[in-house]
């Protein structure tokens, strides 16, 4: 029977075997709890409840053969049984298995669960995209109330970030292959864009009729941001926030093909700040950072929307401009950028001076391709440098043989320098009346093997740039102490004058630099004279002052040279110490005989002022008898140049000046 299949009992089992016996022990008791005290003879919890209310239906799990575990879920409905007489006989139960309506039941109350509670947005639509149902994640990552979003078509979340082909696509998938997954930006209630992970699946009846579609999506806004930041780190500088050497190239190659495509030119520029190193080693390197930020607000501000700025690294930016309508519209822009950059700007109470040196290279005169392109500019970059900086320069065919020779004639100063190649000459300096020789200025020779003398022009400048000049300077100056050391001996009150650059003075290790080699070669510090430029102590005048103050402590002399050619006030002259200004040659050698030239007056008013500070004034570049009898009459004090003497090795020096004596 039905029964005997349900309950896996054989009839035999079943016959005399009481209702409440197919309960578990604790449904036996929560049916008894709804009823009075049984009588102590009633043994049915169940037919009690039958007879006193006259019928009973409830829910109950029926025990079968396996009596630890119900068997099943049943609809119990009972009814009482009477005789003809009326007399209770029984009841009568139908028992409906539901075990299975209850599963579901169980599976959609879970499945209710997780939707409500999911952290991830999920809505139900219908095939047309009409929303019927959505979750709480929903609400708070969209901002609506579920009564504002219920029967409303999803293209309320659209956004105008993608075009009609993206949706077009979305729905292409859902309508072949049933399902989409992707990133999408949504537009929430508050009218902001949010990016969402969105994943869309159909669902359809028993018989493949689609009938709704689950959407389920998170909120990504934060993976978003990161992957910005990381995109940051990779593409763009830290401090300025310009693309940097990876985005350039892309960008640059980008501009490229459209030039190529559009037969149009394009040109490339390559800025290197002048001096830069000095900024951080004066003001320290917050200052040069300052200065960085401020400088590529400038470039940004002198460029087209369509042209790109990077920062290569350091102090070097490039810059693309496309779409050359002729080479000047390059040519004015690098005049504005020069210009704009060379301004005076404010950092932390210091006025900061800079320039900046341009190469332009341009497609398709100078190449067509990315290495050739920066190849070359970079190349016309140097060749402004060497022109004087604060200029631009084009490229020209020659100027790769000139760059290929500056990179071996770097290669072999480097060499040099560990080889100590190098010879210091001597330039005699004496009173101005030619009654005695006070002292010399050391000059540095390269003779370099196979090629002969170099010219000081030609390898100064590199050694500055690439920072040897730190050890060549101090190859020189400890040089030059052992031969004053010799010299001063000889000759009572004699001085040996070094030229200090300006990476060599304010170098952090200076002043400890300076008194290793004094105590090494035993040098007497008023033997010699360190001389710095004009232009070098008015870059920072306040950690020159410094550091030419620690210089006078050890009892050395110093000396200004090339004054006149910088922008000193008599106020900053008062407080630098120093006892020597030298005069720069070119205003010496501009005066061609005339006492009442202006050249000659320039020339006066210096002399004149080296006397109201108290300072002695010393004129280079003598090479004529008016030159002399001009600055006798100023009442100059000692004089160098030619006239007098051209620079000699140390060993000519001595025979021609210290034995003899002579004039």
């Amino acid at each position: 029977t039905a029964v005997e299949r349900e309950l896996e009992l054989s009839e035999a089992e079943l016959l005399g075997t009481g209702i409440d016996d197919l309960l578990s022990a604790a449904e036996q008791q929560q049916l008894a709890g709804h009823l009075p005290a049984l009588p102590w003879q009633l043994k049915s919890a169940l037919l009690e409840t039958i007879r006193l209310t006259g019928y009973y239906s409830g829910e109950h799990a029926l025990l079968g053969k396996h009596r630890d575990k119900p068997k099943a879920v049943y609809w119990l409905k009972s009814s009482l049984l009477h005789s003809e007489q009326g007399k209770l006989e029984g009841a009568v139960v139908t028992a409906l298995n539901i075990t299975e309506l209850k599963n579901r039941e169980t599976r959609l109350r879970l499945s209710a669960k997780v939707f409500e509670s999911s952290s991830e947005a999920i809505f139900i639509t219908d095939p047309q995209g009409t929303i019927l149902e959505v979750n709480a994640a929903f609400c708070a990552i969209t901002g609506y109330q579920r009564s504002e979003v219920l029967g409303q078509s999803t293209r309320l979340l659209k956004s105008k970030l993608h075009d009609q082909a993206f949706y077009e696509d979305l729905w292409q998938a859902l309508l072949s292959k049933g399902a989409w997954k992707g990133e999408i930006w949504n537009l929430c209630k508050n009218g902001n864009y949010c990016p969402m992970l969105l994943s869309i699946n159909g669902v359809t009846d028993e018989q493949s009729r689609l009938t709704h579609y689950v959407a389920i999506f998170s909120d990504i806004s934060h993976q978003k941001q990161t992957e910005q930041e990381l995109k940051q780190l990779a593409y763009y500088d830290v401090l300025t926030s310009l693309p940097n050497r990876f985005m350039f190239k892309s960008r640059f190659e980008h501009e490229l093909f459209s030039a190529q495509r559009n037969n149009t030119r394009l040109a490339l520029f390559f800025l290197d700040l002048d001096h830069f190193k000095n900024i951080n080693d004066t003001l320290g390197h917050w200052a040069g950072d300052r200065l960085l930020q401020i400088i590529a607000t400038r470039i940004q501000g002198c460029l087209r929307k369509t042209d790109t700025v990077a920062r290569l690294g350091g102090d070097e930016f490039t810059i693309i401009l496309p779409g050359l309508t002729g080479i000047s519209d390059a040519t004015e822009l690098a005049r504005k950028l020069v210009n704009a950059i060379t301004q005076p700007m404010l950092i932390k109470e210091h006025t900061v001076y800079i320039g900046a040196s341009i190469g332009i290279a341009v497609f398709p005169d100078d190449g067509n391709d990315f290495y050739t392109l920066t190849k070359h500019a970079d190349t016309a970059m140097y060749a402004s440098k060497a022109k004087g900086r604060g200029m631009f320069q084009y490229f020209e065919a020659g100027m790769n043989e000139a760059a290929r020779q500056r990179l071996l004639l770097e290669n072999a100063l480097r060499l040099a320098i560990e080889r100590e190649e190098f010879q210091l000459y001597y330039q005699p300096k004496a009173d101005c009346t030619l009654s005695r020789i006070s002292g010399a200025e050391a000059l540095v020779r390269w003779r370099r093997p196979g090629f002969g003398m170099v010219p000081p022009d030609r390898f100064i400048a590199i050694a500055e740039e690439t920072a040897l000049i730190i050890p060549l300077g101090t190859w020189i100056l400890k040089t030059a102490c052992l031969q004053a050391n010799i010299w001063a001996r000889q000759c009572a009150g004699f001085r040996i004058a070094i030229n200090l650059s300006p990476r060599q003075l304010l170098a952090d290790d200076f002043i400890i630099v300076l008194d290793r080699i004094l105590a090494e070669t035993r040098t007497a510090p008023e033997w010699i004279e360190l001389e710095v430029t004009e232009s070098l102590v008015m870059h920072d005048i306040e950690k020159a002052t410094e550091r030419l103050q620690q210089i006078r402590e050890r009892g050395i002399h110093v000396a200004m040279d090339d004054f006149g050619t910088g922008y000193s006030s008599l106020s900053y002259l008062q407080k630098l110490p120093i006892q020597t200004l030298k005069i720069d040659r070119s205003f010496i050698q501009a005066y061609t005989g005339d006492p009442a030239s202006s050249e000659a007056a320039f020339i006066k008013t210096i002399v004149s002022l080296g006397q109201v500070l108290n300072m002695k004034v010393v004129a280079e570049g003598i090479e004529t008898e008016a030159q002399l009898a001009l600055l006798q009459s100023y009442g100059c004090h000692e004089i160098q140049g030619y006239y007098l003497s051209p620079p000699l090795p140390a060993d000519e020096f001595q025979k021609r000046w210290l034995i003899s004596g002579t004039l």
